[in-house]
């Protein structure tokens, strides 16, 4: 029935997820993929639970992830999030069963109050609505090739879902289901300061092409490799800074452009 694949830093709060996440019966498979995860399997009931380690970059380890899905429903998720109503994923589950031809959307919250911002995207003056947390078939993703990993640690959902949307045609339909962000746990996942502002230009970079043009730019960037947070707090903390923070996003978006540049000459 369903693979839920969980990116994770750490063990940091996997046991509540995991028991949040088992009271939803489509769920069958459980695979959680991360630097300080070790490699390990095990079994509650009838469902898998698949722990591997990779120092990759979070789209290289979910590529990894989805490629030991035996499962045909895949839906993304993270440590840092909790379900309004135990069977959230089941009703889901359910709705996407009933109606293929749409994406069943969560509601994203932050203690509570509603995110209006992060289900929309404006690119070349057109609005689109996203989705949020919505269960994707597997063949629908290997009809992509998987997840692109130019992108680092964010922007590669919505590279997906604008490509359910415009190449299989899907509509958005937001549901009562929500999922709210833990801040604390946000906080220390630390590789959307860094990445965010160099993948958030590299999906613009991708798609303004479609908009102008009718075509999807094919990204032929020398993928960068990204890095998780330094154990050393000082260290964590000087570059966390928000001046530096922007530097070192800014810097790695030029070098990424210019490796791109590199290879059109070659």
């Amino acid at each position: 029935m369903l693979s839920i694949i969980l990116n994770s830093y750490s063990y940091k709060n996997l046991d509540s997820i995991i028991f949040s996440l088992r009271k939803n019966k489509c769920v069958t498979q459980i695979i959680i993929i991360g630097p300080l995860i070790k490699n390990r399997q095990t079994n509650y009931k009838n469902i898998e639970i698949l722990y591997i380690q990779s120092y990759k970059k979070p789209t290289i380890c979910l590529n990894i992830a989805l490629k030991k899905v035996n499962q045909e429903y895949v839906l993304f998720y993270t440590n840092d999030l909790y379900l309004n109503i135990d069977n959230g994923i089941d009703y889901l589950f359910k709705k996407q069963i009933e109606s293929p031809d749409k994406l069943f959307s969560c509601v994203y919250t932050i203690e509570k109050k509603l995110v209006y911002d992060f289900q929309k995207i404006k690119i070349n003056n057109n609005n689109i609505n996203l989705p949020f947390a919505p269960i994707v078939k597997m063949k629908e993703i290997k009809d992509f090739n998987f997840i692109d990993e130019i992108f680092i640690t964010s922007f590669w959902d919505i590279d997906l879902y604008l490509k359910l949307i415009f190449f299989h045609k899907k509509e958005v339909v937001y549901t009562f289901v929500s999922l709210d962000e833990d801040k604390n746990i946000a906080k220390s996942a630390g590789l959307f300061s860094y990445y965010g502002f160099v993948d958030k230009q590299l999906l613009f970079e991708k798609w303004s092409p479609y908009f102008t043009k009718g075509e999807l730019k094919i990204n032929s960037f020398k993928s960068f490799s990204g890095h998780w947070k330094s154990v050393n707090k000082f260290i964590f903390f000087i570059l966390n800074l928000g001046f530096i923070k922007l530097a070192i996003a800014k810097l790695t978006y030029i070098r990424i452009r210019k490796s791109n540049s590199l290879h059109h000459r070659q």
